[in-house]
């Protein structure tokens, strides 16, 4: 399932860019990722939308997380590990946005 043209066009407006931290990849190079699977019945709605690139969807569907160090850098985290998620600082100008995406 996927969204449909105007929930895109919404996800473009409101993340801006892949929300994989550190991912600057512009927003029409990038697909929206449902926070719970629609075949696992999740909704294909912007409060469950997020926008991500092809790269950190397909490991984000693999289990794979990331993970902010205090210093700033990101690790991506195997499946199976648990870790508390942060999704970035805002793009400049914007406030950051609700964790779409949580654990």
């Amino acid at each position: 399932r996927t969204s449909s043209d105007k929930q895109f066009l919404a996800l473009m407006h409101r993340d801006r860019q892949c929300r994989w931290p550190g991912c600057s990849r512009e927003p029409d190079h990038c697909q929206g990722h449902h926070r719970v699977p629609w075949v696992k019945g999740g909704e294909t709605n912007l409060e469950d939308l997020a926008l991500f690139c092809p790269f950190h969807h397909a490991l984000w569907t693999q289990g794979y997380r990331p993970k902010r160090l205090p210093d700033g850098r990101v690790l991506t985290v195997p499946p199976g590990e648990r870790l508390e998620l942060w999704f970035g600082p805002a793009v400049a100008g914007r406030p950051p946005p609700v964790d779409p995406v949580g654990p």
